[in-house]
């Protein structure tokens, strides 16, 4: 792509890093991904969890975060 920088493989493994502790984080809070938990649709249990992963990563805020890990 025009204008696109490709990503040094230090940066490709820095961001796979982050990537990866971020999955380990959401993993402990089921009611973020599986539909089968009590508290899965009950976005007023959830946001205030992704807001802490969301500090606890740098990430600033927990829609920022929601938004980031769904397309990793």
């Amino acid at each position: 792509m025009p204008g696109r920088l490709k990503k040094s493989s230090e940066e490709q493994q820095v961001d796979e890093t982050r990537n990866l502790a971020l999955i380990e984080e959401v993993r402990k809070y089921p009611a973020l991904y599986d539909p089968s938990d009590a508290e899965y649709k009950d976005d007023n249990k959830k946001q205030p969890v992704w807001t802490s992963i969301a500090k606890e990563s740098g990430f600033g805020d927990g829609k920022r975060i929601f938004n980031y890990f769904y397309f990793i």
